[in-house]
């Protein structure tokens, strides 16, 4: 007896099941790679940052009016996309594969001379930006022995020149601390608030300032080894945290304090992350009492507010202010910082008189 071949709904539901199992096995490794995908965005928050988008991109359509012309979808249009670029910006951080994590040193931003960054100020206005005057006007504070303490930008450049500077006053004792490679992030390595304690002790000072941050636009590792991403929220908490207790510190110890802002730098991505470290420190310097901020950001700009490694001096002569790295500053750039924040900073504090100026003490 013959075999029927007719064609049954079950041999068409089993054929059809064999089929979506030989290409799912097909689309296995397209799959995985979805998979992986998938999780890296989640971790770093990049999913959220494209519903963002595309949230952005329905807004104008759904307040589109019947009437409304051609001309304005455009702009409307022109705008959302405008909107959605600065929310990727501000949201999405970079991925692993292109973090400086454990990069200690300040990168070297190579370029042209000039770089557009963001401007704190005119700096026509503020070749010598003023720290703001207090509220109330207490007695100026005659200090007697000063402490400099930061990175590299206080161990070269801005550090030796402020020490020079103030080392001419008889009456003041200077003394300078600055450690290469060191910030609020990896305090495994050297911890700020730690050392500072230990020198509050041994030195006594009564008036500090503080200059450091070069090395701190990295990711964060917390205790449990969960990676914070440079600019998130969940980075800055922590790393304002970190200030602050350094800060704390030292208003406990009712000591004048002066935070040095880290200025204009060579290179876009590096000024802009610069920028964000600036705005923590100048956030708790106002929460703390005794702490005042200036910002230096202005002073070793060229008059149009951008980055420049050259400043021109007397006679009109072209002077270098920038280290090749674009980074650090040279002794002649140091000296400007220097001489622009002891002006500002002599509405707090009471140095000597031109006539009780001596020599520099060696």
């Amino acid at each position: 007896m013959k075999r029927s071949k007719e064609v049954t709904p079950v041999k068409v539901a089993l054929l059809y099941s064999m089929a979506l199992v030989l290409v799912a096995l097909a689309e296995l490794p397209r799959l995985y790679s979805w998979a992986e995908e998938a999780q890296w965005k989640l971790s770093s928050g990049q999913i959220f940052a494209e519903l963002g988008a595309n949230l952005f991109k329905l807004l104008p359509r759904a307040s589109d009016t019947p009437g409304s012309s051609g001309q304005d979808q455009k702009d409307a249009s022109t705008r959302s996309d405008l909107e959605v670029t600065e929310v990727a910006q501000s949201t999405v951080s970079e991925p692993p594969s292109t973090q400086n994590a454990g990069q200690d040193a300040a990168p070297d931003s190579g370029g042209g001379a000039h770089t557009e960054c963001p401007v704190v100020q005119d700096p026509l206005q503020a070749q010598s930006p003023e720290i703001p005057a207090p509220v109330t006007s207490p007695p100026k504070l005659e200090p007697h022995k000063a402490l400099l303490v930061g990175d590299s930008m206080i161990a070269e450049g801005f550090g030796p020149a402020l020490q020079r500077r103030l080392r001419k006053y008889k009456s003041l004792t200077v003394v300078r601390k600055g450690q290469y490679s060191t910030g609020f992030v990896h305090q495994e390595d050297f911890n700020w608030t730690s050392v500072l304690k230990e020198l509050i002790q041994q030195d006594k000072p009564d008036m500090l300032v503080i200059h450091m941050g070069t090395n701190d636009p990295i990711d964060i590792l917390d205790g449990s080894s969960k990676r914070l991403y440079f600019g998130t929220d969940e980075w800055k908490e922590v790393y304002a945290s970190r200030v602050g207790e350094f800060l704390k510190l030292i208003s406990e110890n009712k000591i004048q304090s002066f935070w040095v802002g880290l200025p204009i730098m060579g290179s876009d991505k590096y000024c802009d992350k610069i920028s964000t470290i600036n705005s923590i420190f100048e956030q708790e310097c106002s929460k703390v009492s005794g702490c005042v901020y200036f910002d230096a950001w202005p002073v070793l700009a060229d008059s149009s507010g951008n980055y420049t490694t050259f400043l021109k001096g007397a006679g009109g002569k072209q002077t270098r202010i920038r280290a090749k790295d674009r980074v650090h500053l040279t002794e002649v750039g140091g000296d400007i910082l220097s001489q622009h924040f002891l002006k500002s900073a002599c509405r707090y504090i009471e140095l000597p008189t031109d006539d009780e100026v001596s020599t520099a003490k060696r």
